[in-house]
């Protein structure tokens, strides 16, 4: 199965172009693993939205077609691109199915021609007049019951079926330009039942990516077009993406399992435009400099003006978050002032590694590194990570609701800590 998957996805355009009509007839179960090989074996050009339509083609569109029904997992891990774009789709997941019709269709002089073609009356033959034909026409039925068991049938049938309708775990990690939030929203608009999202490595929320730089100025201030602007993040101004995240979690009530792994917009997850914690919340809301205390921090996520994310009612059910910078630093060189528990137990993590592992996360630290910033940028974004982990334990344990796991990609055992010499 392994090299037969493998082989199908390297030479998936040959596959797309020659073998079109075979392609829909797998079983929902091959196509899902079809998905996930193509997202790590196709080319650079990837899959297009006519090849992805030829993969899930149903019986009313191709004889045999089994179409997208019992699929429940779509990887589509680095598979957007301009050919197959969120907008693309969108479209795809809302275009209405055509009722359920014969495969060749028979005229009455006997001959055949497909479903989707219309058969053209001679110009010159006479129409006659039927009553039934007209709009006004209306036919008196015995009781009310059957007049309304009449007008449900006549409602077309594409307006209550989706072409995915068992669609639970979807995966757009990796888009890279192709991250677009606005169309992420009118996707997840209609995938209510997502239980499992993957949203690695996107960029901050934001509906204006392409304004983050643009300033209007003039002789008294200096306003920023986009409602996320290139500073928002040493500001700690996550309004705009806490706000699209606010919208997403109403698409997605559902929702388990999230991951949002190398993102820099976790602290995103829980703020609030009235809290801010530590030294923020000091500086620009009591000026008083001091810390939010656990009652507090209550009090302000029980207002009913939720600004973000509703942890105990929309994302209520979600347990699992993955927050993986996606690697580790080996030797972290820090003074006295950056010296930290975290620091401590990374050092200790990579001591207890054979030299294989080791070696492994001293390469994936050279690729990736500096695109984290180095250490320091490394240890603020997980102090961020465990804050915000406090911060959903803090609101479930006040509000209600189960307990949240939150994966950094490395664990260091609770066991180890206190052998440790």
């Amino acid at each position: 199965m392994h090299l037969t998957m493998k082989k199908m996805a390297e030479n998936w355009e040959w596959l797309s172009e020659y073998e079109q009509y075979n392609l829909a007839t797998l079983p929902a179960s091959l196509k899902s693993l079809l998905l996930s090989y193509l997202s790590v074996y196709s080319s650079d050009q990837g899959i297009d939205i006519d090849s992805f339509k030829a993969l899930f083609l149903m019986d009313t569109e191709l004889e045999g077609g089994s179409g997208g029904v019992g699929l429940e997992l779509m990887d589509l891990t680095g598979l957007l691109s301009f050919g197959l774009s969120l907008t693309d789709l969108q479209k795809y997941f809302l275009k209405p199915i055509e009722p359920v019709s014969p495969s060749r269709m028979q005229t009455e002089d006997g001959s055949t021609v497909p479903p989707n073609s219309r058969v053209k009356e001679p110009q010159n033959s006479p129409k006659t007049f039927r009553p039934d034909q007209s709009p006004h026409f209306h036919t008196l039925l015995d009781s009310w019951e059957d007049e309304a068991s009449s007008l449900a049938s006549d409602i077309p049938k594409s307006i209550a079926m989706n072409r995915f309708p068992d669609l639970r775990r979807l995966s757009l990690a990796r888009a890279g330009a192709f991250a677009s939030w606005r169309d992420l929203l009118s996707l997840t608009n209609n995938l209510p039942i997502l239980t499992h999202l993957s949203l690695a490595y996107w960029p901050v929320p934001t509906m204006t990516p392409n304004s983050r730089v643009t300033f209007i100025e003039s002789r008294h201030v200096r306003i920023n077009v986009s409602g996320t602007h290139i500073y928002s993040q040493l500001d700690h101004d996550w309004h705009e993406a806490a706000n699209i995240l606010r919208r997403l979690s109403n698409n997605t009530y559902c929702l388990k399992w999230l991951d949002i792994s190398c993102t820099e917009w976790v602290p995103a997850l829980t703020f609030r435009a009235n809290y801010l914690t530590g030294s923020d919340r000091g500086r620009w809301v009591d000026r008083t400099f001091g810390t939010s205390s656990p009652s507090i921090f209550g009090k302000e996520f029980q207002s009913k003006d939720v600004f973000g994310i509703d942890w105990s009612g929309s994302w209520g059910q979600v347990i699992f978050i993955n927050v993986s910078q996606g690697c580790m630093p080996t030797n972290l060189s820090w003074n006295s002032s950056q010296k930290s528990g975290i620091c401590n137990e990374v050092m200790w993590y990579v001591s207890q590694q054979d030299d294989h592992v080791r070696s492994q996360i001293e390469e994936c630290w050279r690729a990736n590194g500096p695109r984290i910033g180095g250490e320091q940028q490394w240890v603020e974004r997980e102090q961020n990570a465990r804050l915000v982990e406090r911060q959903i334990r803090e609101i479930r344990r006040v509000l209600g609701g189960p307990f949240c796991h939150f994966d950094y990609g490395w664990q260091i055992p609770s066991f180890s800590v206190g052998q440790r010499e």
